[in-house]
């Protein structure tokens, strides 16, 4: 098993996931100080202006006002670090699968990498073939045909994360369209270059983040799962006897359909999901969502 290079993906795997994070606790923090000076700015220009929430006192002065904005505030920040949670929950999930299938590909492309020659003469001279010499080859396989029947749609593993995100991620995906196409109107309503414009134009990406980071993951599981097969044949599986070609050549054919992951079994999670819910923008005054 080649441990470097498996260390090596996991590394690289976490360095990704803690930039995600870093990522996510910027954004809470440029978010939060924008949506309460939006508050501010909107009743400077309007000193009439009321905040959409409950305050057991008058909003007269601009200390209630304050008061007001920070019982507004307070629970929509926990309220967007629960959903940047939760996508950094399945983001998580997909790229374990992710590293996974990457180092399951790894080893099987490099399964027969051996320091001994392959073309070693026998006393009937014949040539001799890796598996022959190695008898460990064909344990290494089996070990990682096992280890990726737990990674596919049917196993374990896969059926958890299907079943335990569903929900979530449909709940959250139809909130996010629903988010973005509100924001994006009233977004075409006001100046660009206006306060209230980029705090609608930060959340309008905030949002489509949420949703491109769960598809993009969710492809990556799919490309890695696709390049397993490919693995095989860029292997040197000519080395290895004519028997354990046909057991390989099986489990091509087995890898060959991609590990796919599905919002409620209907919605493939990938890119074109992501790429079908189309931002068009014919002119200023009408800037709308195109879903497809």
């Amino acid at each position: 098993m080649n441990n470097n290079k498996d260390a090596e993906i996991l590394l690289k795997s976490k360095t990704t996931t803690d930039r995600l994070f870093r990522y996510m606790i910027i954004t809470c923090i440029i978010a939060t100080p924008m949506f309460v000076s939006f508050l501010f700015i909107k009743r400077y220009y309007d000193p009439t202006a009321r905040i959409s929430v409950y305050t057991p006192f008058e909003v007269n002065s601009w200390g209630s006002y304050a008061r007001a904005v920070f019982l507004k505030a307070y629970p929509v920040f926990w309220m967007g670090c629960g959903h940047l949670s939760l996508d950094y929950t399945v983001v998580l999930y997909f790229c374990q699968m992710k590293v996974q299938l990457e180092i399951i590909k790894s080893n099987i492309e490099h399964l027969f990498d051996s320091d001994n020659p392959t073309n070693e003469l026998i006393p009937r001279g014949r040539h001799r073939y890796s598996d022959e010499i190695d008898q460990n080859i064909k344990d290494r396989f089996i070990h990682y045909v096992k280890r990726y029947e737990n990674l596919l749609c049917l196993s374990r593993f896969s059926r958890e994360v299907n079943s335990i995100f569903n929900i979530p991620i449909s709940i959250h995906f139809l909130t996010s369209m629903v988010s973005t196409c509100a924001a994006t109107y009233i977004f075409s309503t006001v100046k660009i270059l206006s306060f209230q414009g980029l705090f609608l134009l930060m959340l309008i990406m905030i949002l489509s983040a949420q949703v491109f980071f769960i598809c993009y993951f969710g492809n990556l599981v799919q490309f890695e799962s696709e390049s397993v097969a490919s693995a095989v044949y860029l292997s040197n599986w000519y080395s290895a006897s004519p028997r354990f070609r046909r057991i390989l050549l099986i489990a091509m054919l087995c890898w060959s359909r991609p590990l796919s992951l599905t919002v409620s079994g209907v919605v493939p999670i990938s890119l074109d999901t992501f790429v079908s819910v189309r931002i068009h923008y014919p002119n200023k005054r009408h800037f709308f969502l195109e879903l497809i």
